[in-house]
């Protein structure tokens, strides 16, 4: 090699390189002096102020990070997680473009930071659901999906009927490319607490569909939680969410019992819009299980249900027939 090459110069570039490592293992401070070298090389160089002002972000919490990991590590991690989440509300204030080298290698920091930590932890110190939850979303973060799925299905067997686990349980098969799973298991998690769905991280596309055909039918009030809470009620019965897990004998006596709970609460004038999307979802599960049994014994109750669905929303209950009928 010539005697050109071992005397280059150091270039931005490198700089940049090293500060990327840096931030890689969470050395904030030790990357300012690297910023400091680019200064005095070219104060004017592309995105220099934005990724200075991505870290002192994190220097700014330095103190607190360094005080809880003493403390108590899972504390830390979680502390981690509530970070990053106000860092991208800072990044998307400021208007930083994403690929910021500082982002992307602060992002890689945080949660596999969370992975190391809690992977290196025995059973024994693993307190609670939280710290999974935490591992498990740290997965996806790293674009992990299988070892995400892996967490998640962990956790479903110890919280099942979980919506938020059972929506991203949905997600990672759709981005595996299982899309059959994947409306099986968002089908279950808009039926039991939708509400608990982070839906800004779900890319179903049965999911923007459903909303979609809400917002147009037009007959809600449109907020977020009214569509929400309809969204189950609208997969089922425009056979959208087509994709059914058989009930066990228990979810179906369950389901039963939440059905006389609601149908009391439905009686009740001031509780009938609140409890209309639920019964009428929980009357399309019963449905549907019914139907999946084909036992011709269960013919009569399906014809109640169906007037029942008709007495909340004719329109909708029109349409599934419809659908039916077409199989």
């Amino acid at each position: 090699m010539s005697e050109e090459f071992f005397s280059r110069k150091e270039s931005v570039k490198d700089i940049f390189f090293m500060i990327e490592g840096k931030l890689k293992k969470g050395l904030f401070k030790e990357s300012m002096e690297d910023f400091d070298r680019i200064m005095a090389m070219d104060f004017e160089y592309a995105d220099l102020y934005e990724n200075i002002s991505c870290v002192k972000f994190w220097i700014n919490r330095l103190d607190i990070l360094n005080k809880k990991l003493k403390e108590d590590w899972a504390e830390y991690c979680k502390f981690l997680d509530s970070s990053y989440k106000k860092f991208c509300i800072f990044i998307r204030d400021k208007d930083y473009k994403g690929d910021l080298i500082s982002i992307k290698a602060i992002h890689y920091f945080v949660y596999n930071r969370i992975i190391e930590l809690i992977m290196n932890k025995s059973p024994e110190d693993i307190n609670g659901k939280d710290e999974l939850h935490l591992l498990a979303n740290a997965f996806i973060e790293l674009e992990d999906y299988s070892k995400g799925l892996k967490a998640y299905e962990y956790l479903n067997t110890i919280e099942p009927y979980n919506s938020n686990t059972l929506g991203f349980i949905a997600e990672i098969n759709h981005k595996l490319g299982d899309e059959k799973k994947a409306k099986m298991y968002i089908r279950e998690a808009l039926f039991y607490e939708p509400q608990n769905i982070e839906f800004e991280k779900i890319t179903i596309e049965a999911v923007r569909e459903i909303r979609d055909i809400i917002i147009k039918r037009g007959i809600h009030n449109g907020s977020q939680e009214e569509i929400i809470s309809w969204m189950s009620a609208y997969g089922e019965l425009m056979n959208i969410l087509d994709i059914k897990k058989e009930l066990s004998r228990e979810e179906e006596i369950e389901l039963r019992k939440n059905i006389s709970r609601l149908e009391a609460d439905y009686r009740k004038f001031k509780l009938r819009d609140k409890t209309a999307p639920k019964l009428l979802s929980s009357y399309a599960f019963l449905t549907a299980c019914l139907i999946m049994r084909h036992n011709s014994s269960d013919r009569e109750e399906i014809e109640i249900l169906a007037r029942k669905m008709a007495a909340i929303d004719e329109d909708l209950l029109r349409y599934y027939i419809n659908k039916l009928e077409k199989r």
